[in-house]
C-alpha cells in the first residue's frame, strides 16, 4: 500500500477525510485535557454494556477523572425526570402512605420514615345534629399518644363539653377523673383557678358554651401513655371559648383518670343537647 502524504493545508482547511485517518491511530493523551472536557452533544445514549442490550438502563456514574475528583463539580443535566427509577437512589421501595424520604440515622443512605411529628389519622366534619362524635379502636391504636384538634366547635344548647375514654373500644366506661384549670378572661385581669372530680367521663366544668352564636370554641387536647398498662391516663387541653356570659376565655385544662389499662377509645359529648358543628382531627404523635 502507498504511504499517503498530508499536506499541511489539508489539516488547515479541515478537508482531512476519515479515509485518511487509521483506526485508533489518535489516542486519548494526544487530545488535551480542555478539549475532551470540553466536548459538547445534544445528548450522551448509554446503551447495554455487553453490546447486546443485556444492561440497557445501567446508569452512569461520574467521578473525577483524577482519582481525585478535581473535576467532580462538572455536572451532567438530565432534561428527563427520574420516571420509576427509585433504585437511582438505593431505595427498593416507594414506602407506606404518609411516610417521607429522609437520610437515615446513619447519615449515609435514604429511607423512608416518619413525615412529622404529628401524622394524620382521620378527620371528622359535624354539620348537623349528633349526640357523640366516637374515634374507635380502628383509629385510636398505634401511638402512644394522640393529639385532637378541634375547629368551630357548638352545641345546640348551653352546655359543658365533655369526653370519655374506654380499654375494650366503647363496651366499658368506667374510671373517676380528676382535674384542674387555669382561666383567663380575655380582656380583662379576670383569672382564676379549679378543680374537681368527675365518674366516667372528664367535663370543662363550670364552661357553659353559649349555643348557636356563631362564636365557636377551638381546642388542641393532647393524651399521654395511650398504650400503657402501667400509668394512669392523663390529657392537657388547651382551648379559647365564647361563654354563656358573653365574654371570652382562654383556658388550659389538665385530666388524668384511675384508669391504668391500654386506651384504644375517645368519645366527645355535651352535657346535653347536640353536637351542631364541628371539625375533628386525631393526629399520632410520633414519640
Amino acid at each position: 500500500m502507498p504511504i499517503r502524504t498530508l499536506p499541511s493545508r489539508a489539516i488547515a482547511d479541515a478537508s482531512i477525510q476519515a479515509v485518511d485517518i487509521a483506526n485508533s491511530s489518535i489516542s486519548k493523551t494526544k487530545i488535551d485535557a480542555d478539549t475532551r472536557l470540553g466536548l459538547q452533544n445534544d445528548s450522551i445514549i448509554l446503551d447495554g454494556t455487553d453490546g447486546a442490550g443485556a444492561n440497557k438502563g445501567d446508569f452512569l456514574s461520574l467521578n473525577g477523572t483524577d482519582g481525585s475528583s478535581t473535576n467532580a463539580d462538572d455536572r451532567i443535566l438530565f432534561d428527563e425526570t427520574f420516571i420509576d427509577k427509585v433504585n437511582l437512589f438505593n431505595i427498593n421501595t416507594l414506602g407506606s402512605s404518609g411516610q417521607a424520604l429522609k437520610v437515615n440515622d446513619a447519615g449515609n443512605d435514604f429511607t423512608f420514615g416518619s413525615a412529622g411529628t404529628n401524622v394524620k389519622i382521620t378527620e371528622t366534619n359535624v354539620t348537623g345534629s349528633v349526640s357523640e362524635v366516637v374515634f374507635n379502636s380502628s383509629i385510636m391504636t398505634g401511638y402512644n399518644r394522640f393529639k385532637i384538634v378541634v375547629h368551630n366547635l357548638t352545641h345546640s344548647t348551653t352546655a359543658d363539653l365533655r369526653f370519655a375514654d374506654s380499654p375494650d373500644n366503647g363496651s366499658t366506661v368506667s374510671f373517676t377523673s380528676y382535674y384542674g384549670s387555669h382561666y383567663s378572661q380575655l380582656g380583662s385581669s379576670s383569672h382564676a383557678v379549679g378543680s374537681d372530680t368527675d365518674t366516667n367521663y372528664y367535663d370543662f366544668a363550670g364552661w357553659n358554651f353559649k349555643a348557636n352564636v356563631g362564636n365557636y370554641l377551638e381546642f388542641d387536647l393532647t393524651n399521654f401513655g395511650s398504650s400503657g398498662t402501667n400509668d394512669y391516663k392523663k390529657y392537657i387541653c388547651n382551648w379559647i371559648h365564647y361563654n354563656n356570659n358573653n365574654n371570652h376565655y382562654g383556658v388550659i385544662n389538665y385530666f388524668s383518670s384511675s384508669l391504668t389499662s391500654a386506651m384504644n377509645y375517645i368519645k366527645f359529648y355535651p352535657s346535653s343537647g347536640t353536637i351542631d358543628e364541628g371539625k375533628f382531627i386525631v393526629y399520632g404523635v410520633n414519640e
